[in-house]
């Protein structure tokens, strides 16, 4: 029964008993008259004296979380008027999906009522806590009140993070790469250059023919590939991805995406992302936590929404990365000729994620190396660094 329904009943119901009064001049019909007039102006008397006497408190932890992180928050209503409160609905309006913290309960004057609400982020995108919406009124239900408190916070959930380091170059399983074996940690430095010696330098960094040639000492420069740029593409291309939810191929890719920009980054490489996304999302390479937390920004919200391939996007010709990962559940066609004809100097790997994969298993491509993913692997979780 709505609020407007039962009004029109309670007022038809006393036009019936005022008729009736005046009709028979009985004197218990017009003190019953009198009687339901008292008694609806007490329950709206009491509904308005509730309502302006509560409170909402909500203790929230603002931030970033993480797919398959849990969370609680603590929240408080309290009631400051002296009249208790038969009813009062707290009713929950987060969008986090399976989350739900709303209660039914009583009050009494100068009451409250805590209560901590646990859930658990199943997935990613940008959240708001709240807003609250608390309703009471009085113990007949005549009149109702409703208050609606702010939103508390906003809450970003970030893709799930695993260990794809056995995907990437330079791992124990990428030994079809012949650029670097063993581990990533061990890849022997690449001589980058010329320089003044500098008496920290050990002996067996002195370029000879340059000291012999200058007339004073000099010192080779080096770089280990930890220190390299890799660059991310993932393809977002409408139409492309296939399944739905968390057993879908965009998930999947977009949580590679980000343990990718994470293993990387833990390695000391500056990471780049592009994107063949409606608005050719691009990050030029960078490295620190701001950076990474400009990616993951991204990636909570990434909806497959291009209309071009993910061959708009790809490294051409020669490029400043030495190390480019793409990700895609596309199956190989120009696109994989148009990487096999760019910098025969870069590492590549591809990421193909596919429905049909129960293991992850690679293959290689002349000089690029195919891994084939199924959407039910879970490799595991990261650890990251403190």
């Amino acid at each position: 029964m709505t609020r407007v329904l039962r009004r029109l009943l309670v007022a038809g119901g006393l036009l019936v008993l005022l008729f009736f009064a005046y009709l028979t001049a009985i004197r218990l019909a017009f003190m019953l008259v009198y009687f339901a007039v008292l008694l609806v102006a007490v329950c709206w008397l009491w509904t308005w004296l509730a309502s302006r006497g509560l409170s909402v408190l909500r203790d929230t932890h603002e931030g970033a979380y993480e797919v398959g992180q849990e969370f609680h928050e603590r929240l408080e209503v309290l009631n400051s008027s002296v009249v208790g409160i038969p009813w009062v609905v707290v009713e929950d309006r987060s969008g986090i999906p399976g989350y739900e913290a709303s209660r039914v309960f009583s009050l009494g004057g100068h009451g409250t009522r805590r209560w901590t609400s646990r859930g658990r982020f199943t997935r990613r995108g940008r959240y708001t806590l709240g807003p609250i919406k608390v309703s009471t009124g009085d113990p007949f239900g005549f009149f109702q009140r409703t208050r609606t408190a702010a939103v508390a916070a906003s809450i970003t959930v970030y893709p799930r993070v695993t260990d794809v380091s056995e995907y990437l170059p330079g791992s124990n399983s990428s030994s079809g790469d012949s650029r670097v074996f063993g581990r990533y940690s061990d890849a022997p430095p690449d001589a980058l250059g010329i320089r003044e010696h500098d008496p920290s330098d050990g002996f067996n960094r002195i370029h000879w023919p340059s000291t012999a040639r200058l007339g004073r000492p000099m010192s080779r420069s080096f770089e280990r590939y930890e220190g390299a740029d890799t660059l991310v593409v993932l393809d977002l291309g409408l139409g492309v991805h296939h399944g739905q939810g968390d057993e879908s191929t965009l998930e999947h890719c977009v949580s590679l995406a980000a343990s990718v920009a994470m293993t990387a980054l833990q390695r000391g490489q500056s990471i780049g992302l592009r994107c063949n996304d409606a608005a050719l999302t691009s990050f030029v390479a960078g490295s620190g936590p701001a950076h990474l937390r400009q990616v993951l920004d991204f990636l909570a919200i990434a909806q497959a929404s291009g209309i071009t391939g993910i061959g708009t996007v790809l490294p051409g010709g020669r490029s400043s990365q030495q190390s480019v990962v793409v990700i895609t559940p596309a199956e190989p066609g120009g696109w994989v000729d148009q990487l096999s004809a760019g910098d025969r100097g870069r590492r590549t790997t591809i990421l193909h994620v596919s429905g049909a994969a129960s293991t992850a298993r690679a293959r290689f491509l002349g000089e690029m190396t195919w891994w084939e993913l199924g959407i039910g692997l879970e490799p595991a979780p990261l650890r990251r660094a403190s």
